[in-house]
């Protein structure tokens, strides 16, 4: 993902290792667009808190 010129920043809460936090420019990209990239790459994926 971070060679993703959309994505800002990637980040794991501590203690939620299975949750990855994705910051992206709204205006280049969207989730759904960075969901697809995720799963294409066959890990397992879903949008929270949209």
């Amino acid at each position: 993902m971070r060679e993703n010129e959309c994505v800002i920043s990637i980040g794991v809460p501590a203690g939620n290792v299975p949750m990855m936090l994705v910051a992206y420019n709204a205006e280049c990209t969207a989730a759904a667009d960075i969901l697809a990239r995720v799963k294409k790459a066959g890990v397992h994926a879903e949008l929270v808190g949209m």
